[in-house]
């Protein structure tokens, strides 16, 4: 068995999601790519930027050039942030660019809010299935696509082995927080402990936690070869977008070990 024919696979998980980064700087170190790839959520973002052909230097370039805050856009009649400048922003580096042209295949995962199905983009407009699969339910406006009404793939399957086509091993990189350490924000007027696992927002931060955990070890059940990459730095929250180079340098670390996988 060739080692080097592999499948790649992103997980969901907001911030966190620049762990992924990281893994692909390490696999471009040793000089192995994946024969396809997989991601749902913000996985799905990063997958389809290293799909169609954007290395990790260039990646965190983009990171550390846009402001993530000048991506929020507030529908204030809903309360939910609205589209466009997050379209402004894939439009600038993806373009009309369709599955069709990427150098990598990729499969990307959305939840179709009205029927429960998970929806597998693999053709189309690839800025569309990624703006599907990034929309978590309560903070974005569903997607309205054909007559489908998509958000977040993570609900149905935050760790995407099951919609891969090819047989091979996968190294799937997973961006979840251990659902047994406490969840704590930084000490307020509201917070004086700096914890919210009282709180009800803390609870469901948990029940969340557990659902995705679940998920994912579902999801490697499934499948007879999964490397799986999973750093315990479990202190880096969903939304510290302040340890972005923290989040990378970690996992490039925690995936060191594939140097030896590849080269054995």
């Amino acid at each position: 068995m060739d080692k080097k024919i592999f499948s790649l696979v992103l997980g969901g998980g907001a911030a966190r999601w620049l762990a992924h980064i990281g893994v692909i700087e390490q696999l471009e170190k040793i000089g192995v790519a994946p024969v396809e790839i997989s991601g749902t959520s913000i996985g799905a973002l990063i997958g389809a930027f290293y799909a169609a052909g954007y290395s990790a230097k260039e990646m965190k370039n983009i990171v550390h050039e846009v402001s993530l805050m000048s991506l929020v856009d507030l529908d204030l009649k809903n309360w939910l942030l609205k589209w466009a400048k997050i379209i402004k922003f894939l439009w600038k580096y993806l373009g009309d660019m369709q599955f069709s042209e990427l150098k990598i295949p990729l499969s990307i995962v959305a939840t179709d809010i009205d029927t429960g199905e998970k929806i597998i983009f693999r053709e189309g407009r690839v800025i569309d299935a990624i703006r599907a699969s990034i929309g978590i339910p309560g903070v974005f406006i569903p997607f309205k696509h054909k007559w489908m009404h998509l958000v977040d793939g993570g609900i149905m399957e935050n760790l995407p082995i099951g919609v891969l086509l090819t047989d091979s091993p996968v190294i799937a990189v997973s961006v979840q927080i251990d659902i047994k350490k406490r969840v704590r924000v930084k000490k307020s007027f509201f917070f004086p402990n700096g914890t919210m696992l009282s709180n009800s927002y803390g609870v469901i931060r948990k029940m969340v936690g557990i659902m995705m955990i679940q998920n994912e070890i579902r999801s490697i059940e499934s499948r007879w070869s999964v490397i799986l990459i999973r750093p315990e730095r479990d202190d880096i929250d969903y939304y510290d977008f302040k340890k972005m180079n923290l989040m990378i340098a970690e996992w490039y670390r925690s995936s060191a070990p594939l140097s030896d996988y590849f080269n054995s």
